[in-house]
């Protein structure tokens, strides 16, 4: 009978003993799920070491913190379960870009960890690594690369005082394309170049590109001292002498006219034959010869070229004479009489198709109306000061294609000058002077742009 009643009562003792289990793990105690709500700073940039807060809530004393790939977290402090401190550092080769925030609390059990999408950023440092090509001259547009690193699409770039940014190209973040122009009036030398992205951040590469003068934009003079027998070649821009020669042929100490046709140079040697003598431009080399007519009257000061390419040669005879030449063979085809007559023609050029010569006598420049067959005075023969006027002789003349250059010669004060169509003075070289016995005696002048 009590065997009966005990197994009557067994369903409900195990009712009972279910009900406990189950009251039981209620109890257990639960892991929460984090959650968060911010990350600050929200960035880094590569290969910086920061510290990072994480608010949100949820957060226990041995809660994890993961970055991604790249980044190391040295250290996380539990403030509270709504706040993290974390140390990171940000490796060289972490790759820039938005990222995720990974928090893991220790329960082991899945669910329990959140991402916070998108909260964090590594950046690429704003720098500058190169400049290609590093330089540019003087009146010059080029493209540049500048190579770097945290560029964006809307990054501008500044290359300081008389440089010209006409475009900016976005590559990628380490490189853009950037199309300059030089102004004919920046100023020669070394410079900083500045980086600025959206928002203000900027980095300067200083000293990293450099203005360089063309030394040979200006071109070059050959002038002739027959004095001591020699035609130089100097530089305009920086007025250093290339290079001396001493010709052998006709007489070295009565070279006169000199001038350039399109190939060859061409130089006047008076002496007792008035020859003409055709010169290669690279090594002055004779290459052949003519007699200047009309043979053995005054001397063949001066020579020029037209438009067309014929040759004219200046005659200080008396009255002075300029003479149409066939350059083949010296024969005269046309005569003009110098400006002034019984005075001492010299340099003669043509300048836009205007014939123009000089007067060592009057110090004047003049231009001939082939039309009207008439002489017009243009201009005086500007000098620097401290030349008395007793010691201007202007001989020899050419053309650079926009300004006139006339070589002054009275010994102490040789200069080539160079001067406005107007006749305003805008540069003067002064020749150096040799010894009492070698005194330069400069007669000519001809141009070459290279």
């Amino acid at each position: 009978m009590e065997k009966l009643r005990q197994l009557k009562l067994l369903p409900l003792i195990i009712i009972v003993f279910v009900i406990s289990i189950g009251v039981s793990c209620d109890k257990k105690e639960s892991v929460p799920n984090p959650q968060i709500t911010s990350v600050t700073p929200n960035s880094a940039k590569i290969g910086e070491k920061i510290t990072v807060n994480i608010t949100g809530a949820g957060f226990m004393s041995e809660t994890k913190v993961s970055f991604g790939v790249g980044i190391i977290v040295t250290q996380v402090t539990f403030n509270d379960e709504k706040t993290l401190t974390v140390d990171i550092e940000v490796a060289e080769s972490a790759i820039a870009g938005k990222r995720d925030v990974k928090i893991t609390n220790p329960d082991g059990t899945s669910g329990n960890a959140i991402t916070g999408e998108s909260m964090f950023e590594v950046v690429e440092e704003l720098k500058i690594t190169s400049i290609t090509p590093g330089s540019a001259k003087i009146g010059e547009s080029v493209t540049v690369k500048v190579a770097g690193g945290g560029f964006k699409s809307e990054t501008t770039v500044s290359f300081g005082s008389g440089i010209t940014v006409s475009k900016v190209d976005f590559v990628n973040s380490t490189s853009l394309d950037v199309d300059i122009d030089v102004s004919g009036s920046a100023t020669a030398g070394k410079r900083d170049v500045v980086v600025t992205n959206p928002g203000g951040e900027f980095v300067t590469g200083t000293s990293i590109f450099e203005v360089v003068q063309d030394l040979n934009a200006d071109g070059f003079l050959l002038y002739c001292d027959y004095g001591n027998g020699k035609i130089t070649k100097l530089r305009i821009s920086d007025e250093s002498i290339i290079n001396t020669w001493s010709p052998s042929y006709g007489d070295p100490g009565s070279l006169q006219g000199l001038d350039f046709d399109a190939s060859n140079l061409w130089l006047s040697s008076a002496g007792t034959s008035d020859q003409i003598f055709k010169l290669n431009p690279t090594d002055l080399t004779e290459l052949a010869n003519i007699n200047a007519p009309p043979s053995q009257i005054g001397t063949v000061r001066g020579i020029a070229f037209d438009d067309a390419g014929n040759m004219w040669a200046a005659n200080s005879n008396t009255p002075g004479a300029i003479y149409k030449l066939n350059k083949a063979n010296g024969t005269m085809l046309d005569t003009i009489a110098g400006p002034v007559s019984g005075n001492d023609l010299r340099g003669i050029v043509f300048a836009n198709g205007t014939l123009y010569a000089n007067d060592k006598d009057t110090d004047k420049v003049y231009s001939y109306n082939f039309t009207g067959e008439t002489w017009t005075e243009v201009f005086d023969v500007p000098v620097p000061s401290g030349v008395p006027a007793n010691r201007v002789f202007p001989v020899g003349m050419t053309w650079d294609g926009t300004n006139f250059w006339i070589v002054n010669s009275s010994y102490e004060h040789d200069y080539l000058l160079k001067v406005s169509p107007a006749g305003v003075l805008l540069k003067s070289i002064l020749v150096e002077q040799g010894s009492a016995a070698n005194a330069i005696k400069l007669s000519s002048i001809a141009f070459t742009a290279n």
